[in-house]
């Protein structure tokens, strides 16, 4: 007797009810910041978010062809986490604060060297979000 516990793929309703929802939180938060008059904002929610919505879709469609059980990202993030899964975790956080220290002390040398580094936070947090999931993308691939 086995004593594994059965990995459940999500069935097509499931995968239409996540798309929904996803679709609806995107939509709501387009809508809400149209309301405040910034309709630009808006249009730009929509697209991100649609193409945030695809790309995942995507991702988890080319990750399943691979491996065939339930995704890392799908166990941090809902699931029982192990001990392979934290290391993998701490890893990416690990990659991601040196990313974005080295970028704050090279935002300080261009503020005192006179530059205009108004953006460098907007630029910095978006640096940190798009390493912090290819680091755990590609440190999941290699493990």
């Amino acid at each position: 007797m086995s004593t594994d516990t059965p990995t459940v793929k999500p069935g097509p309703r499931s995968v239409f009810w996540q798309v929904t929802a996803s679709v609806v939180v995107v939509a709501g938060l387009a809508t809400v910041v149209a309301h405040s008059g910034n309709t630009a904002m808006a249009a730009g929610i929509l697209t991100g978010g649609a193409l945030v919505v695809v790309a995942v879709l995507v991702a988890a469609r080319l990750y399943r062809r691979r491996r065939g059980d339930v995704p890392t990202g799908a166990r941090v993030l809902a699931g029982p986490v192990d001990e392979r899964d934290r290391r993998l975790v701490g890893r990416s956080w690990a990659i991601t604060g040196f990313v974005v220290t080295g970028g704050l002390v090279v935002a300080l040398l261009a503020k005192g060297m006179g530059a205009q580094v108004q953006e460098a936070p907007a630029v910095l947090l978006w640096v940190a979000l798009a390493t912090l999931v290819t680091s755990f993308l590609v440190l999941d691939r290699r493990s």
